[in-house]
């Protein structure tokens, strides 16, 4: 199992870092093949037959055909995203802290069939917010995602 940040879910909100946390399994865990999975690659443009005035394909048969001759590739999809919000102050050490403290549970809720993460202490915002400390969230939440942090057991 592995988890990483999500760059897309990261921002600053009421006065806190918001950090998307993303859980991956890997080969070997229980239900991988669940999340592992083989996606159509649509060229850009997409679908270049006939379409009304939505976008849709005017002709299913057609569309099937032409998706079904696509080329393919393999993507392991997460099996629970979460988001924590943290203080701009709050060290790398001490976010990647979180993450590996929340992957073993949620892998456990999620193999229990459970929703993981329903459990989790719900964020405390600050009562005021001030203009500075908004920017400090918002330099921080850069510095995060310039990392792209990525974790897990080896």
């Amino acid at each position: 199992m592995r988890w990483e940040i999500e760059p897309s879910g990261c921002c600053e909100r009421k006065g806190m870092v918001q950090v998307r946390f993303s859980f991956y399994l890997e080969p070997g865990d229980v239900r991988y093949g669940e999340h592992h999975v083989n996606l159509p690659v649509v060229p850009e443009g997409g679908y270049p037959g006939k379409k009304d005035e939505h976008g849709i394909a005017k002709s299913e048969a057609a569309y099937k055909a032409w998706r079904g001759g696509l080329p393919t590739k393999w993507q392991t999809n997460p099996f629970h995203n979460h988001f924590v919000y943290v203080d701009p102050e709050m060290s790398d050490e001490e976010i990647a802290a979180i993450g590996d403290e929340l992957l073993p549970v949620f892998y456990a809720e999620w193999l229990m069939g459970q929703t993981p993460g329903r459990r989790t202490k719900r964020p405390v915002f600050p009562a005021s917010v001030s203009d500075e400390r908004r920017e400090r969230c918002r330099r921080r939440k850069g510095e995060i995602v310039a990392k792209a942090v990525r974790h897990g057991r080896d």
